[in-house]
C-alpha cells in the first residue's frame, strides 16, 4: 500500500499529537502538562507550562536495624549479617550498648542478621534458637564472633541460641532487648543487710555492704560505738531478693521480721509481733536488698 506525503504528515502529525497528550495529566489538574521520563527533559523544557518529573523509582536502601537495650544494664550485642547472594559473612562483632540506649545499624548488602545479648555483669542470656556461634572468651569480656571453617568453635566458647532476622532492601527493622519476656533481665544487684541490737538501751544499727558477712560486721561495730553490748539479730543475704523492717514500741521495744516477699509483708509480720506482745508500734525502717 502507497502512502503519499500529505496522508504521511497527517499521521506524523496525530502521533505527535498523542505524545504530547501523554505528557499532560495530573492527579491534581488534568490540563497542567507534566512530562515523565517518557518524554525527555529536553522536550519537557520547549513545551510552555510543562512540569518536569522524574519517575525513576529511588535506589535502594540497605536495610537498617534498630537494636534497643530496654534493661537497666549496659550489655552487649553480638551480631554477624550475612550476605546470603555471596554467602559470606559481612560484618560481626560486639557493639555495647548502655541502659535505654538505641543505635542503628545499616546491614549493607546483608540478607540477614543474627545477634544475641550478654550483660556485662556476667549473666549470660541468649535469644532463639540457631546453629551454633563462637566467640572468644579468653581473657576478654566481649571479643569478636568467631566460627571456623568446619563449622566447630574449637577452643572458643560455643553459642547455642541466637535470633536470626531476615533482611530486605528498604527494611527498618526495630529489635528489642527488654526484660523476662526476652530473657533478658536486669541484674538485681542485690546487697547484704545487718540488724544490730543492744536489747537494753533499743538502740540498734542497721549497714549494708556487698557480702553478708561485712554487713554483720559493719552493723555490730556500728551499734556498740558507745560502749553498748550489741547482737546481730536479723540479716538478709545477696543469694534471694528479700526485705526487712524495724518497728519502735514504748520503752525499748523492737520488733524486726525479715520476708521475701515484699517491704509491706516484713511490715506485717514485724506488726504481729507487736501485736503478740500487746504493744503499738511504728515503722523505723524497711528496705530490700535491691535498693
Amino acid at each position: 500500500m502507497k502512502i503519499s506525503l500529505p496522508s504521511l504528515l497527517i499521521v506524523l502529525a496525530a502521533i505527535a499529537r498523542v505524545s504530547l497528550a501523554g505528557c499532560g495529566g495530573s492527579p491534581d489538574d488534568f490540563n497542567a502538562p507534566i512530562c515523565s521520563t517518557h518524554f525527555s527533559q529536553h522536550r519537557c523544557e520547549s513545551v510552555p507550562g510543562c512540569i518536569w518529573y522524574d519517575e525513576t523509582p529511588p535506589a535502594p536502601k540497605s536495610p537498617v536495624v534498630r537494636l534497643c537495650n530496654q534493661t537497666s544494664m549496659k550489655v552487649s550485642i553480638a551480631m554477624k549479617f550475612v550476605r546470603t547472594h555471596y554467602n559470606v559473612i559481612g560484618e560481626e562483632g560486639w557493639w555495647n550498648l548502655e541502659a535505654g540506649q538505641c543505635n542503628d545499624f545499616e546491614a549493607v548488602n546483608a540478607t540477614s542478621l543474627s545477634y544475641f545479648a550478654k550483660s556485662y555483669q556476667g549473666h549470660q542470656y541468649w535469644f532463639g534458637n540457631g546453629e551454633p556461634m563462637c566467640y572468644d572468651a579468653s581473657g576478654k569480656r566481649f571479643e569478636r564472633v568467631r566460627q571456623l571453617s568446619d563449622n566447630s568453635c574449637g577452643d572458643y566458647t560455643e553459642i547455642n541460641s541466637y535470633q536470626t532476622i531476615p533482611l530486605k532492601v528498604n527494611d527498618f527493622i526495630q529489635a528489642k532487648i527488654e526484660g523476662p519476656g526476652l530473657d533478658l533481665s536486669p541484674d538485681p544487684g542485690f546487697s547484704a543487710r545487718a540488724l544490730a541490737v543492744c536489747k537494753a538501751t533499743g538502740e540498734y544499727s542497721i549497714r549494708k555492704a556487698p557480702t553478708l558477712e561485712a554487713a554483720k560486721t559493719m552493723a555490730l561495730n556500728a551499734c556498740q560505738s558507745n560502749g553498748n553490748q550489741c547482737e546481730v539479730v536479723m540479716w538478709i543475704g545477696t543469694d534471694s531478693f528479700a526485705c526487712m523492717a524495724v518497728l519502735s514500741g514504748p520503752g525499748v521495744f523492737r520488733a524486726w521480721a525479715w520476708s521475701g516477699e515484699s517491704k509491706e509483708a516484713a511490715i506485717n509480720q514485724s506488726l504481729k509481733y507487736c501485736k503478740d506482745s500487746g504493744q503499738t508500734c511504728s515503722v523505723d525502717f524497711s528496705m530490700c536488698n535491691n535498693e
